[in-house]
C-alpha cells in the first residue's frame, strides 16, 4: 500500500471515529435515559407505596428535564398521579409535572385547583412548587397565587411558598 493511500486510510479512520466519539456518548445518554424513563414509569404503575411513587415521580422529572422526549411515554401516568389517594404522592406528582415543561393549559387548572382546593397542605405546597418549576408558563395562576397570599398568614409555609412562586413567574419591568 503506498504511503498516500495510506494516509488517506488513517485520515478517514480518524474522522470517523472523531464523529463516532462525538455523537456516541449522546446517543448512549439518550438510549440510557429512555430505558431509566421506562423502569421508573413501571414503577410509578406497579408501585405498592407512596415511597416508591414518589421516587418514581422525582426520577421521571429529572430526566424529562434533560430530554422531554424520553419520558413521552410517563407523562399520562403522572398527570394520573395528580389525582392519587395519597397526598404526598399527588404533591410529588405535581411538582414533578410542572417540571417537565407541560402544556399550561392543560396543568394550570389542576395544579390550580389542587391548591386551592386539596385538604391536605402537603399536596397544596406540591402544587404551589409545581407553578413555580413552571415558572413565566404559568403566568395564568399569578391571581390564584396572589389569593393564596392574601388569604394566608405570610409567615405561613403556604404563603411563603405562594410568594417564592410568584416570584419565579412574575418577571419584573423595570
Amino acid at each position: 500500500m503506498s504511503r498516500r493511500i495510506l494516509s488517506k486510510a488513517v485520515a478517514v479512520g480518524g474522522l470517523a471515529l472523531g464523529l463516532f466519539l462525538l455523537a456516541g456518548p449522546e446517543g448512549f445518554a439518550l438510549a440510557g435515559k429512555k430505558e431509566d424513563a421506562a423502569k421508573h414509569l413501571a414503577d410509578l404503575k406497579a408501585g405498592k407505596d407512596a415511597k416508591s411513587q414518589v421516587y418514581a415521580l422525582e426520577e421521571l422529572a429529572k430526566i424529562g428535564q434533560i430530554q422531554k422526549s424520553a419520558i413521552k411515554d410517563a407523562v399520562p401516568e403522572m398527570m394520573k398521579a395528580l389525582e392519587s389517594k395519597d397526598a404526598t404522592v399527588r404533591a410529588a406528582a405535581a411538582k414533578s409535572v410542572g417540571m417537565i415543561d407541560p402544556d399550561p393549559k392543560e396543568v394550570i387548572p389542576i395544579l390550580v385547583k389542587m391548591m386551592t382546593e386539596d385538604k391536605d397542605e402537603a399536596a397544596k405546597m406540591g402544587a404551589i412548587a409545581g407553578l413555580g418549576q413552571m415558572g413565566a408558563n404559568a403566568k395564568d395562576a399569578v391571581k390564584d397565587l396572589r389569593k393564596v397570599v392574601a388569604d394566608e398568614d405570610k409567615k405561613s409555609k403556604l404563603g411563603k411558598a405562594a410568594q417564592q412562586a410568584l416570584k419565579v413567574i412574575v418577571v419584573k419591568k423595570k
